[in-house]
């Protein structure tokens, strides 16, 4: 899932036009985790409503149950088959501020199922503790991409998302680091 994660992101920054030596340097600046999910029986727990990840990005495999479901810029949701040999790969929202907003965080959410259980595993990727995200040099231009978040600190951004009560799914990248309205 390693080699996934980072294929996906060269893959999207070399076309934005991102040099070599800024994939390479932003795919060193990483860390990664593994996180397992069940829901289903018995009793299966409340479904997590609708979010984004505060990672970079996240790589899903699913285990054979239909749950997964993303939503489209037209707010509705899609579901994600959990085909045998697939994985699922959702931009997070420290991605969206290394994109300069050209790659927006993936609103997304599980509906489990009543009587089967749903397994999947998540590999994600961050940044290193203590390091600061900005927007890559070749996706700002100032008139036509101006620059829309100034840079953070990636543990700061998430003690204050997860800090907030519930924030909106829009609100919480926006008041900590945006720079004038979203488009």
């Amino acid at each position: 899932m390693l080699e996934l994660d980072q294929m996906v992101q060269k893959m999207v920054l070399e076309s934005l036009g991102v040099r070599k030596e800024h994939v390479d340097s932003h795919l060193a600046s990483l860390d990664y985790h593994v996180r397992l999910s069940h829901y289903g029986p018995p009793p299966p727990p409340p479904p997590p409503p609708a979010h984004k990840e505060c990672t970079m990005a996240t790589t899903i495999a699913q285990h054979e149950v239909d749950g997964l479901q993303v939503q489209a810029r037209d707010g509705a949701w899609i579901s994600v088959a959990p085909e045998p040999g697939t994985f699922a790969v959702v931009a997070g929202e420290i991605w969206q501020v290394l994109t300069n907003g050209r790659v927006p965080a993936c609103v997304h959410r599980v509906r489990a199922p009543s009587k089967r259980e749903r397994l999947s595993a998540l590999f994600g990727s961050s940044l290193r503790h203590g390091a600061a995200v900005s927007a890559l040099e070749e996706l700002v231009d100032h008139d036509r991409h101006p620059l829309r978040f100034r840079p953070c600190d990636f543990d700061e951004y998430v003690k204050f998302r997860l800090g907030q009560e519930r924030p909106a799914l829009n609100s919480a990248l926006q008041e900590f680091c945006g720079i004038g309205p979203t488009k």
